[in-house]
């Protein structure tokens, strides 16, 4: 019973030494400008440097926001330790206090204090998400990391300051120390260092300790790391304190380094990840986890990794650790990391259509470019199939699972595709092809005739592109298609456009293809689509005789150009409600009249702030005015804006539209663009109507299981929450001034409100003396 009352006094006497501690720093005005200085640089970062405000490439991924911190720390935290030790001389001398109690309390009552600071930047954090959507298990791992950090150079910081009597030279060498740690990830890249060096400075590496937590994961590696670092740091302060005053060196302080050492150079044999987000992005879906128990042959992975990219990229610890997952569910699955370069591999894997890529590195003080691999051979039963190049996890479990399910269960999507108008596939549609070849497809050109002796393949769909160029048996045939069990997407507009080169758009009187779909529910006007919600575009102005100067680069607004928005897509759909945005091209309303007995989904809209051009509307001589420095096709004031859907999907039975029998149980998507994933998508350089493509031919196949796990790491980081560019403005300068102005204003204004009641306090003890 007597231990447990003298452990009570021993804590409550502790807890008085912290609040000592916490009192006498709160007295102190570098805490409190400390503090504002912290506020503002991570508001800057994460507002100013990052271009936030900028609709173009303005992101609320926090990420930037967190890696800042540490920048700022080397500092803050120097700056709030500096003054510790001065403390002891009035309380410390006169009361019996351990050096290990002394220690102790100065660490918890600054890491208390910076976790207050770390609070203070909460605002930053909320005003982002008036913008866009956050993650909060990125919000939560990044301040629990940020503060173990933080703890743990506050430690470091001690340690340093223990061996100066001089604060600024104490200050000095903390604050290099720091700056050492927080930038020594980039020494590899610029000097040739020996891969055990180059380990060590990538473990050191604040950027490769939070990019877990950036993404929403707690690993044991990061978080044991610091908390190692926190238990030597202050073991050593107090040893040596010990020995200053003491005048003698403890041998058994070389014990701690030692172990720490052990279970640094450890953590990677033994650990955990937990993985927080709501998809569980970094975790193996149910449906990988029952692929692998049904395994009945070995498969081995190999990930073929440069040391030289393992430098630069934190990211591939992410695809190891998700590889090794695979072995740890199965023991028939064997997971193995090879370097080519020490293998002298190239070759081999070039035969296997396993190519290097790019990047610039340094060999002896020199800066040159280096052939790197992220690479990943699949092999089971004298068959392979291989991941060319991964540098994340996004995908990468679906590409994963496709791979194996076609090697040990035959598993096999096919998309037969149907270029309808006048363009090619090896030319303007020339990205189609490889977009489904790396999504795990296989491709099939067909003519519209062939689809009428085709047996129709279960996980088989159609995708006909364009319709200009078809006729009315070639409808049949598509129809015939359908009849027999088909599913099919159309791309087809009643407008073609010359895409290549002056961009002028033309009406077709008849299209067979918009007859039938019309037919079938889906009316597609002959109008086009502009919306303020567009693609800003650069284009060369011209010189008083209509040659192009080069020399005068424009910014145009092309309103034909939409660019739709997640909050005007349908989040009830499997194939929109993970959808970030998609580039339209000169696209035409849909309106949809029920006449199947099945379902219509609506998949995407324009802005609500959109309007039509008809045919010879503005005109007579031309169909449309599409030239981009026409004035005809800025925001018009005379016309009426509207909402209007451009891709829609069906699912049930339909009407016949020239043969006599209807179709059954089929499945349909409508696109009122042809345009969409053509070349045209190097202007906007955006894979995003590609990835639609797919995800949609994923759905017409009746996959729907794996669009969940393709799109497991989609993180809409676009700031679409706000679309007028009033209200937008106006929340702008409310961040603004509340991160950048008010909340400092606070910290400071806390300082004086306190400093001047303590004076009021002194003044009134000093009127009753």
């Amino acid at each position: 019973m007597n231990i447990f009352v003298n452990l009570k006094k021993e804590f409550i006497f502790f807890v008085f030494l912290i609040k000592k501690e916490l009192k006498s720093i709160l007295k102190q005005s570098y805490f409190y400008i400390s503090g504002a200085f912290f506020v503002l640089f991570c508001g800057f970062i994460h507002f100013f440097s990052q271009k936030f405000f900028s609709l173009d490439v303005g992101s609320s991924s926090l990420s930037q926001f967190f890696l800042g911190m540490p920048y700022i720390s080397i500092l803050v935290v120097p700056t709030l330790v500096m003054n510790t030790w001065n403390f002891q001389n009035d309380v410390f001398e006169s009361l019996p206090v351990s050096i290990t109690k002394n220690v102790l309390s100065k660490f918890i009552s600054i890491s208390i204090l910076f976790l207050l600071i770390l609070i203070f930047t909460l605002p930053i954090v909320f005003f982002t998400n008036a913008f866009g959507e956050i993650s909060l298990a990125s919000v939560f791992t990044g301040y629990f990391v940020i503060f173990l950090y933080g703890c743990c150079v506050i430690s470091l910081c001690l340690f340093v300051f223990s061996f100066f009597q001089n604060k600024a030279v104490g200050f000095f060498v903390a604050a290099i120390l720091l700056a050492l740690i927080d930038t020594i990830h980039f020494l590899p890249i610029y000097v040739n260092l020996p891969s055990s060096i180059s380990f060590l400075c990538r473990n050191l590496s604040v950027s490769w300790h939070f990019d877990a937590a950036s993404k929403g994961i707690l690993d044991s590696r990061d978080c044991f790391f610091y908390i190692i670092l926190i238990f030597l740091f202050c073991v050593l302060t107090i040893f040596h304190i010990k020995s200053k005053k003491k005048g003698k060196f403890f041998k058994e302080v070389l014990f701690y380094p030692v172990i720490s050492i052990l279970l640094l150079v450890n953590l990677n044999l033994y650990y955990t990840r937990i993985d927080l987000t709501t998809e569980k992005q970094f975790s193996l879906s149910k449906e990988t986890k029952s692929t692998l128990k049904e395994l009945s042959s070995p498969i081995e992975i190999t990930y073929y990794l440069s040391n030289d990219l393992e430098k630069i990229y934190p990211q591939v610890r992410d695809v190891k650790d998700f590889l090794y997952q695979l072995s740890y569910e199965n023991n028939l699955v064997s997971v193995k990391t090879v370097d080519p370069k020490d293998k002298g591999l190239d070759a081999s894997l070039a035969r296997l259509g396993i190519t290097s890529q790019q990047i610039q590195s340094t060999e002896e003080n020199r800066t040159s470019v280096s052939s790197v691999f992220s690479s990943i051979l699949i092999e089971t039963n004298g068959k392979y199939e291989t991941l060319p190049f991964v540098l994340g996890t996004s995908e990468l479990e679906y590409n994963l699972l496709t791979r194996i399910k076609k090697l040990t269960s035959n598993f096999q999507m096919e998309v037969l595709i149907l270029i309808g108008n006048e363009l090619s596939l090896n030319n303007e549609y020339s990205y189609v092809e490889p977009w489904f070849e790396s999504a795990g497809f296989k491709t099939r050109q067909v003519l519209a005739r062939d689809l009428e002796t085709i047996t129709v393949a279960p996980n088989q769909c159609l995708l006909v592109l364009g319709s200009s160029e078809l006729t009315l048996n070639d409808a049949v045939s598509i129809e015939t298609y359908l009849q027999y069990g088909g599913k099919a997407l159309f791309a087809v507009s009643p407008n073609t456009v010359d895409i290549i080169s002056s961009w002028t758009a033309t009406n077709l009187e008849f299209d067979p293809i918009i007859d039938m779909l019309s037919t079938w529910g889906f009316t597609i006007g002959n109008q086009i689509i502009q919306d303020i919600s567009n693609f800003r575009i650069q284009m060369y102005g011209t010189t008083d005789d209509n040659q192009i100067d080069y020399n005068n680069l424009l910014y145009v607004n092309y309103p034909f150009w939409i660019v739709t928005l997640p909050q005007f897509t349908n989040f009830d759909s499997i194939i929109t409600e993970n959808f970030s945005r998609f580039e339209s091209y000169w696209a035409s309303p849909i309106s949809i009249k029920k006449v199947g007995e099945g379902e219509y989904t609506p998949l995407v809209y324009t802005t609500q702030q959109a309007w039509l051009q008809a045919p010879y509307s503005i005109v007579e001589s031309e169909a449309f005015v599409t030239a981009p420095f026409s004035s005809a096709n800025s925001k018009p004031s005379n016309v009426d804006y509207g909402q209007y859907l451009i891709a829609a999907t069906y699912k049930g039975n339909l009407p016949s539209y020239f043969l006599t029998n209807g179709i059954e149980n089929t499945k349909i998507t409508v696109f009122s663009d042809q345009y969409f994933p053509s070349v045209m998508i190097k202007n906007t350089n955006s894979p995003n109507n590609l990835n639609f493509l797919v995800t949609n031919c994923i759905y017409l196949t009746d996959n729907e299981y794996l669009i969940n796990i393709k799109n497991k790491g989609y993180s809409n980081t676009s700031l679409y929450k706000i679309t007028d560019m009033a209200e937008f403005n106006e929340m702008k300068k409310t961040t603004i001034f509340c991160c950048m102005i008010l909340i400092p204003l606070i910290i400071l204004g806390i300082f004086f409100a306190q400093l001047i009641l303590r004076k009021i306090t002194i003044s009134k003890i000093g009127n009753k003396k």
